[in-house]
C-alpha cells in the first residue's frame, strides 16, 4: 500500500506539539520529503526556536520535523536528532510503516 506524502500548509500545522523524534542527517530527510518548508540560517526561524522545518501531511495526516532551538541548521550529514510535532500521536506508527528506515521514537 502506498501512502500520499504532500507538503502541508502553514494554518494545518497550527496547533501541532512534540509528538516523537526522529534520528537522521538532513540529506536523509532531504532525499526523502525534499527541500524544508522553512530553512533559515540560524536566526532562529519564525518563532525563534527552530531553523530548519518540514511540513507535511502523509494521508491527511498532519505532521512536521524540525530542529528545536538549534543555533544553525543541522550540517548536511550531521546525525541529528529531529522533533516530530502533529496534532496525534498516531501519526508515528503512519511514519513507521511508510519509512521503516527511520530511526523513530515516541516522545
Amino acid at each position: 500500500m502506498k501512502l500520499l506524502l504532500k507538503h502541508a500548509e502553514a494554518s494545518q500545522i497550527s496547533g501541532t506539539s512534540l509528538v516523537g523524534y526522529v534520528r537522521d542527517t538532513r540529506r536523509g530527510l532531504e532525499e526523502l520529503f525534499g527541500e524544508p518548508n522553512i530553512r533559515n540560517k540560524g536566526d532562529g526561524g519564525g518563532d525563534g526556536k527552530t531553523t530548519t522545518e518540514w511540513a507535511l501531511r502523509l494521508d491527511g495526516m498532519v505532521f512536521t520535523i524540525y530542529d528545536y532551538k538549534a543555533d544553525n541548521p543541522p550540517d548536511l550529514d550531521e546525525l541529528y536528532e529531529w522533533h516530530i510535532g502533529a496534532h496525534h500521536e498516531e501519526v508515528l506508527n503512519l511514519i513507521i510503516f511508510a519509512y521503516p528506515q527511520l530511526d523513530v521514537e515516541a516522545d
